[in-house]
């Protein structure tokens, strides 16, 4: 939900993206800042 509202709030086209993968995308991001070294998938 607020991938889909960042992308109306930048003004991108509805169909610009697919936001599910693109939020589990920034959600591994996210979580991924406390770790060191490489993060297994």
């Amino acid at each position: 939900m607020l991938t889909r509202g960042v992308r109306d709030w930048a003004g991108l086209p509805p169909r610009s993206f697919d936001a599910e993968p693109l939020a589990r995308d920034l959600v591994a991001m996210v979580d991924g800042f406390a770790v060191t070294g490489v993060r297994a998938p």
